[in-house]
């Protein structure tokens, strides 16, 4: 099921959506919303588990070492994704030190 709805955006972001057409704009704002419920969802279960919140520190030094890693080439931005998983997995999300 879907549901039409009317949203303002800045213009930057309404001209970027336009050179989509209006069936991918759908999708790209659909899978923005859907990114964010999953963030959302994720630090709820952070929370319920006593795990902190990942810090607005951390979430910088993961985004700059996907960043980078991206900016590398694919294999290597593979690898930094991996490397990330295996961090919070392993309770070791990036961040400063202990």
């Amino acid at each position: 099921m879907t549901a039409k709805i009317s949203i303002s955006v800045p213009d930057d972001v309404a001209q970027w959506l336009a050179g989509k057409g209006r069936s991918k704009a759908s999708g790209a704002l659909t899978e923005a919303a859907r990114a964010m419920m999953r963030r959302e969802q994720f630090e709820q279960l952070q929370l319920a588990h006593g795990r902190p919140l990942p810090s607005a520190e951390g979430k910088a030094r993961a985004r700059r070492l996907l960043d980078d890693a991206a900016a590398a080439g694919p294999a290597q931005s593979a690898q930094a994704r991996a490397e990330l998983q295996r961090r919070i997995a392993a309770g070791d999300p990036p961040g400063p030190r202990r």
